[in-house]
């Protein structure tokens, strides 16, 4: 007996986004297993972006996933100018490890214009971040 447990849908692709605001969309795991499991999520690490951890966040609630049942993994990702994501979020259970592709592209305000954003993708806050001032 093990558990197994499978990610739907199998890559997040946050598409466009328009910096300062943040984005969610949620990742649904099944335990397509016969026994309860629990599962963690690892920090990213990423050699790109450093300070990933920073602006992309997963959120759920801890505890065993029973067998046929699933957990809701709502991944957040805060739009800063410039980021070109590329990544990976990697979910650890007993038995299963499981990489799901996550891809965003970060447009400056200043490009102005709509952003067509995926259906699954939501905006969590439109509250602007304030401009950050750089010394010089």
């Amino acid at each position: 007996p093990q558990d197994k447990l499978v990610a739907t849908p199998a890559r997040l692709n946050f598409g466009h986004l328009t910096e300062g605001y943040v984005y969610g969309m949620d990742l649904t795991l099944t335990n397509v297993g016969n026994m309860p499991c629990r599962f963690n999520i690892k920090p990213v690490k990423s050699a790109t972006h450093p300070n990933l951890h920073e602006t992309l966040a997963c959120e759920w609630n801890k505890g065993p996933v029973a067998p046929g049942m699933t957990a809701k993994v709502t991944v957040q990702l805060m739009a800063v100018s410039g980021l070109e994501l590329d990544e990976c979020i990697t979910i650890l259970s007993e038995s299963t490890i499981i990489s799901v592709p996550i891809t965003a592209t970060v447009r400056p305000v200043s490009e102005g214009g709509k952003v067509s954003l995926p259906r699954s993708v939501r905006i969590l806050s439109n509250a602007r971040l304030p401009a950050v001032r750089r010394p010089g």
